[in-house]
């Protein structure tokens, strides 16, 4: 077991899922340029409600082709996995769609206060079903530990989405059908072309016995990974309902901001951690890995988070029409419940090493449950500020379910006191931030950097550093020395060989 292992796919992961999710934030100034602060409202609700309608649509493939592949690439029994998944997303797919188009409809209809939205409806599932399908089968790559193919081709798909909403929103004038339109060409194009690579390469047949034993491990997960997708769209649903679709932009554009962080840190986590874990059950130190590997999560969390709210001070202005500046509140708000989302996979991980799904979906929908209601009665009386707060209170109760019910299965010991730490500096960095935030920039930016730099200051001087991070952290710099060192000798030799000449 080899953490250098974890770190390079870790970092080859951020890179292909920071290139794919930059073209959403590439194309937030479209959206607010070219759409009405209520035409954003009502995208955002349905790009909400299409992140659903994917979670159903997967049926769980997504975890269990990192949970068995490795198994029936063993077996010599690929092609017959990785048809039987397809098949069990197909399947999804087709029943989503019927199912939303029948009944998700008058629901909208009412929510949204629309005359006529089945269009956007039958799009939506549509997306949804082709968005599925890609994320699916590029997830082969994943499995595979084949991170450049996955980066390549999220690129690939990131450049087709940027150049579908130019061509639909900005010169045919489109609109919401436009954007929605172009995301399923760019997926479904990006779907076709892997699928028939990896069909090339193994075939695809489809086992009746593995059908459904997808289905039986898959099912538990779709309330498990909808169940945060539900409190989010209904809250938004709430929003748009009791005060407008205005309010639902602000808060779905700070929302996509502090979203980021997930973005660069939670998600690449999650992405080679799974494989990483799964592969090593056997190996006696997992268990210290896994700890550590939640220290390190969440310390990168919170200098990104810093950093995000560092940045988007200036930048907000720069991406979105004055009647968006509201929403720079709202970030620094909602980054400890993103921050949680990191928890919430390692406590799912420690039931999955033993196949608890159930438990995982139990967990994740009763609260997810329990925050509709909440959403309801907070969001009618206190607005964004209401919604805010059932979303961190929910995301930390999850999160800690989960890790409390997996250690009875997969015991684990945190780092309780450097977690403490991490979380002192990360109220630290964002009192601060938003402290000085009226600060001259001239003032404001070089402030924040040293309060930056003296919180870490502190940590390296504490006893927040193990001994063998600390003898890593040596051998880099002894090896800066050195190579700094032998370049000096090198130059030197050079000069006194011209002077010889």
């Amino acid at each position: 077991m080899n953490l250098k292992i974890f770190g390079r796919n870790a970092v080859v992961y951020s890179v292909g899922t920071v290139v794919l999710r930059a073209s959403s934030f590439l194309l937030i100034p479209l959206y607010t340029h070219y759409l009405s602060i209520s035409d954003y409202g009502l995208l955002a609700t349905l790009l909400l409600t299409i992140q659903i309608l994917v979670t159903i649509v997967d049926f769980g493939i997504r975890s269990g082709m990192m949970r068995f592949m490795a198994k029936y690439e063993t077996e010599n029994r690929l092609k017959e996995f990785l048809g039987s998944a397809l098949a069990v997303n197909i399947l999804g797919g087709i029943l989503t769609t019927i199912i939303t188009i029948y009944l998700l409809s008058p629901l909208l209809h009412y929510l949204l206060h629309m005359e006529d939205i089945s269009g956007y409806i039958g799009l939506s599932c549509l997306t949804a079903v082709a968005q599925s399908l890609c994320i699916n089968i590029i997830s082969y790559y994943r499995a595979k530990n084949q991170g450049l193919a996955f980066m390549v081709i999220n690129l690939a798909a990131s450049v087709m989405l940027v150049a579908g909403s130019l061509l639909f929103l900005v010169k045919w004038r489109m609109g919401i059908q436009g954007i929605l339109i172009s995301q399923i060409l760019s997926y479904g194009l990006i779907w076709a072309v892997v699928t028939f690579i990896i069909f090339l390469k193994h075939g695809l047949t489809v086992s009746s016995k593995l059908f459904f034993m997808l289905l039986k491990f898959g099912f538990p997960l779709i309330f498990a990974m909808a169940g945060n997708l539900l409190m989010n769209t209904s809250a938004v649903y709430f929003l748009g309902y009791f005060a407008s679709l205005e309010q639902v932009a602000i808060y779905s554009l700070a929302f996509k901001i502090a979203s980021i962080a997930e973005m660069v840190v939670i998600l690449p986590f999650q992405m080679a951690y799974e494989p990483f874990v799964f592969s090593n059950l056997n190996n006696p130190e997992i268990r210290t890995i896994i700890a550590r590997l939640t220290t390190y999560l969440l310390l990168t969390f919170t200098v990104t988070g810093f950093l995000i709210v560092f940045i988007f001070r200036s930048l907000l202005g720069i991406i979105a029409p004055p009647e968006y500046r509201g929403a720079y509140l709202f970030i620094f708000l909602l980054l400890p419940g993103i921050a949680a989302q990191g928890l919430h996979y390692v406590g799912q991980s420690l039931l999955h090493t033993k196949n608890k799904t159930h438990i995982t979906g139990l967990i994740v929908f009763s609260m997810s449950l329990l925050s509709v209601v909440l959403n309801y009665l907070f969001i009618r009386h206190y607005g964004i500020t209401g919604l805010i707060v059932v979303f961190n209170f929910t995301m930390f109760a999850i999160a800690l379910l989960l890790i409390a019910q997996g250690s009875r299965y997969f015991s684990l010991k945190l780092e309780t006191k450097r977690i403490t730490l991490i979380a002192l500096a990360f109220i630290v960095l964002l009192v601060n931030a938003f402290t000085f935030r009226n600060l001259p920039p001239l003032f404001y930016y070089p402030v924040m950097l040293l309060i930056l730099l003296a919180t870490g200051l502190l940590l390296l001087k504490g006893r927040f550093l193990q001994k063998g991070e600390k003898d890593f952290l040596l051998g880099l710099v002894k090896t800066r020395d050195a190579t700094t060192t032998t370049e000096k000798q090198l130059t030197g030799e050079k000069q006194l060989t011209g002077e010889n000449l």
